[in-house]
Order: C-alpha cells, then sequence, then structure tokens
C-alpha cells in the first residue's frame, strides 16, 4: 500500500513539474513578442518534445484522446513527408521549378528541385510542427474533465490579465512594446505582439473563453431562488452565491478582454470576434429553449418567448458590440472608408490567383512565398512594401504547398469539426465547451481569409493550447467518466462510515 501511495506522488509530482514548464515556455513565448523569431520557435519546439517524451513516459496516452492523437500525428507526417517531397531532387528534373533548369544551363551547380526554398522550408517546418507538439502534450496533460476545464480558466484568466496590462501600457507608454520602443501601430494596442491582428485574434479568443465560462456561471444562477431568499429576508444559498460571484468574476474579465480587442483596432479581427461572440449567445439561448430542464433564470417561460429573448438578446449584443466598435475603433473605420477595395490585400488577389494556379498541385515551397510572389506582383498595388505573406492563409498554404495545402487544411478543419459536433451531442453540463470551440474556429476561419495571424508562430501555440483541453472534454468517454465518480463517491461514503484506527486502537487496548 505504502508503496503504490509512494507511486502515485511521484507521479504526480512530475505531472505538476511537467504542467509548471509546459505553461512556463509558452507565457516565454508570448514575451517573446509571440515567437516571431525562428531561433525562438526552434528553443521552444525542443523543450515541447522533451516535455512531450515524458510526459508520454510518465502518464501514458489517454484513450479517449487517441483519435486526436492520431490526426495530430498524420497531420505532422503529411506536412513533413510534403516538404521532403519539395527539396529532394528527383529523377530527371521532374517537376522542378524552371529557374532551377535555367541554373543547370549556365553550368551552376544547382539541384532541380520544386521548391524555390529548400533550405529555408525546413526551418519553416517548425512553425507547423511546434505547435502540433502542443496540442498533443496538451491532449496527455488534460486527461479529465477537471484538468481540462481548469486549463481553460487558466487561458482565459491569464489572458484577461495580459489584456489588462496591454491596456494599462497603451494609455501609459502608448509608444512601448513591452521593454523596447515600439515602431509600429503606434495609436493601437498590439499587446505582446508586433502586429495589431494577431493581438485581436489572441484577445478575440480569450474574450471567448472567458464568455463561455460565464455562461456556465449564469446557468447555475436561479433568479427566482434568489428573488424568493430577498423577500424572505433569508440570505443567499451558498451555490447561489457562487455561481454569482463566479458570474461577476468572468464577467469582468470578459469587459477587459472586449475592451483590448477593440482597441486594436483591427477590422478584420474585431468583426470575426463578435461573430463569434453572437453565435456562442445564439447557441447559448436556444440550447436553453430545446432542454427539458432550462437554466434556472429561464425556467417556467415559454419557447417562444425565450426564442424572442434570444433575438432580442441578439440585437441588444450586436448594438453592444458596434457601439464599442465605433467608440474605439474610429479610425479603423475611416480607414475602411478610404481604402475600401483599393486596400492592397484585394489589389493582389488576381496575382494570387495566378501562381496558384502556374503551380498548382505541387506549389513552390513552403518558405517560398516572398521569393515566388514577386513574379505576380502588379505595380499598380505599389511597390515600396515587400509582400513577406499573402494575407490570405488559404491562398498562400496552396500557393506554397498546393494540394498538400488543401489537404492539411481540410483534414485538420473536419476532425476540429467533428469533436465539436460530437461534444455538442453528447456534453450537457459542459456544452459551452463546444460552443466556445465553435467560436473559436469561426473566429479563426474568417480571419484568416483577410489576415496571417496564425501563422505566427506564438499565436498558433496559443490557439493549439486552446483546442486540446476542448477536444478533451468532446470526445471524453462519459460512462468512464460517470463510472469514476460514482466509485470515489462510494469510497468516500464508505470512508466516513469506517471508525479511525486511533478509535479502533484504543478500544483493543486495555485502560491502564
Amino acid at each position: 500500500m505504502q508503496d503504490r501511495q509512494k507511486i502515485s506522488s511521484q507521479r504526480d509530482l512530475s505531472y505538476q513539474s511537467i504542467v509548471v514548464l509546459h505553461w512556463s515556455a509558452l507565457a516565454l513565448a508570448l514575451l517573446n513578442f509571440g515567437a516571431v523569431q525562428i531561433s525562438t520557435v526552434a528553443i521552444y519546439g525542443l523543450a515541447s518534445a522533451l516535455l512531450l517524451c515524458i510526459a508520454v513516459f510518465v502518464r501514458g496516452i489517454p484513450k479517449a484522446g487517441e483519435p486526436a492523437v492520431k490526426a495530430a500525428i498524420v497531420l505532422a507526417l503529411v506536412a513533413f513527408a510534403w516538404v521532403m517531397f519539395q527539396t529532394t531532387p528527383l529523377p530527371e528534373a521532374i517537376f522542378s521549378q524552371p529557374s532551377w533548369r535555367d541554373l543547370a544551363k549556365f553550368q551552376l551547380d544547382a539541384s532541380p528541385v520544386i521548391s524555390l526554398t529548400p533550405a529555408d522550408d525546413w526551418a519553416s517546418l517548425l512553425r507547423f510542427l511546434v505547435p502540433v507538439e502542443v496540442f498533443l502534450l496538451g491532449i496527455i496533460l488534460c486527461d479529465s474533465d477537471e484538468r481540462a476545464i481548469a486549463t481553460l480558466k487558466g487561458l482565459a484568466i491569464a489572458g484577461a490579465v495580459v489584456a489588462l496590462l496591454s491596456i494599462a501600457q497603451f494609455l501609459i507608454a502608448p509608444k512601448t512594446l513591452l521593454f523596447i520602443a515600439k515602431t509600429a501601430y503606434l495609436d493601437s494596442l498590439t499587446g505582446f505582439f508586433v502586429n495589431r491582428n494577431t493581438a485581436a485574434t489572441y484577445f478575440g479568443i480569450v474574450a471567448i473563453l472567458n464568455y463561455g465560462i460565464l455562461s456556465s456561471h449564469l446557468r447555475c444562477v436561479g433568479v427566482r431562488r434568489i428573488l424568493t431568499s430577498l423577500d424572505q429576508g433569508r440570505g443567499l444559498p451558498f451555490d447561489q452565491r457562487k455561481a454569482i460571484r463566479g458570474a461577476l468574476s468572468f464577467a469582468i474579465l470578459f469587459m477587459v478582454s472586449v475592451t483590448a480587442l477593440v482597441l486594436t483596432k483591427s477590422r478584420a479581427g474585431v468583426a470575426a470576434s463578435f461573430a463569434a461572440l453572437l453565435l456562442m449567445t445564439l447557441l447559448f439561448v436556444f440550447r436553453s429553449s430545446q432542454n427539458k430542464h432550462p437554466v434556472p433564470a429561464l425556467r417556467g417561460t415559454g419557447l417562444r418567448s425565450i426564442r424572442v429573448g434570444a433575438f432580442l438578446i441578439a440585437i441588444a449584443l450586436t448594438g453592444l458590440f458596434a457601439a464599442g466598435f465605433l467608440s474605439f475603433s474610429g479610425r479603423a473605420l475611416l480607414r475602411a472608408e478610404v481604402q475600401g477595395a483599393s486596400d492592397g490585400r484585394f489589389c493582389i488577389m488576381p496575382g494570387l490567383g495566378s501562381g496558384v494556379s502556374d503551380h498548382f498541385p505541387f506549389g513552390t515551397g513552403l518558405a517560398s512565398f516572398e521569393t515566388a510572389f514577386t513574379a505576380y506582383r502588379d505595380p499598380d498595388c505599389g511597390v515600396y512594401t515587400v509582400w513577406n505573406r499573402a494575407h490570405d492563409v488559404y491562398l498562400e498554404a496552396v500557393f506554397a504547398l498546393g494540394v498538400a495545402g488543401i489537404f492539411i487544411i481540410a483534414f485538420g478543419l473536419a476532425f476540429v469539426l467533428s469533436c465539436l459536433v460530437r461534444g455538442m451531442a453528447a456534453r450537457r453540463r459542459l456544452r459551452y465547451v463546444p460552443e466556445s470551440g465553435f467560436a473559436v474556429v469561426l473566429l479563426l476561419l474568417v480571419h484568416s481569409a483577410f489576415d496571417f495571424s496564425i501563422q505566427i508562430s506564438g499565436l498558433a501555440i496559443f490557439v493549439a493550447a486552446t483546442l486540446a483541453p476542448i477536444v478533451v472534454v468532446c470526445v471524453a468517454d462519459l460512462k468512464v467518466g460517470s463510472k469514476n465518480r460514482r466509485n470515489r463517491t462510494i469510497q468516500t461514503s464508505v470512508a466516513g462510515q469506517l471508525p479511525s484506527a486511533a478509535s479502533l486502537r484504543d478500544k483493543q487496548l486495555p485502560a491502564a
């Protein structure tokens, strides 16, 4: 028995050590301006790989999380194999870029390959593999509902703290980015990131997490019980006090996150975030109208009244978000009105389409966009800037990876959506978790069509750390969880009925 307790305590200690190291590394990655430098990504990737190996050895892979682990491994293997295919010389230089064959005509030493930047592709592959490592590590560490929910709450609270610190720095020292001078987006809040669009995506996800947890606390608030207690002059029940405290706390964190979001003045980021929050509101209210036992605050209300209320809440929420957007993002709206369709991102779309069609289905190389797109750039779109990103994740993925880019996006999205649908159907008390997952996916899908936020390694790592506990809750085996909870309840009740060791000793020993 003592040996088992010793082994269990050692496992718990090792688990806690891995968790501390994991979140410390994530915090350092965000503090380094979102890990924009490849050296930071390499160091973080090495640390994550080491932690992942230790976690697999110590904890093992949860049975419910095996499909997620297999899906992540498939994506990593496909990306690795495709980069190898693009950077390896093929017989008779088939499928290789014409530029490599032109160099060979001038008797220059060059290996004709598909990629235009074969040396840089392997470094860029790290930016894809490291978030996969973080996702796998999250699946292993969040091996229960309790740990998954604790992780989501930790991310939500920490994100709100980052939002509060960012707002304070933006108001006190707007020309400072953490500990250095700020050189871009001086009129916008960028948080710990360089780009305001990346910051908008980050604060949008943080707002979604806080909003989801807020909705879970609101479900526990019984308006009639509170009014009855106040009318009778009695104090509020303990569970109601706890629910109200939780709701107020996360309501404040949510408002802080939304304030930081609108201060970024990112048009696409703010719009996509508000659309995601509106989706969550509709899912929450309509779910309450369909449940046999709706939330206490809505219990006893007719189905039609609840749906009308959902519509009114959606309109009110939209108006609130619009008012906040107008108040804090005036310059962003002015920029949208002045530039309109003449925005450079829309101007280069024809060139992007031509590049995709010319190099499909093999692509130009994972890190080759800046080099390859030069030939397709329209001078009318301006000649004073360098387009190192397409500002459209989907087109750039197909441009660089060809058919593999389509497969990676489609496969990853299909798997996440299937998990969320399963969670919506299976979970009741924790349904706000898959609802939050749908909102996060909607935010990323919409914003990725206009900006490259998800391509910033720090944000991609944060997204992977967020999706891991959401997927765990969605795919959890409810029968196993309920059985474990029932066993713990039985053990607790039996332990409470058994006499203590001291009392047994006193009964056995004769009085002196």
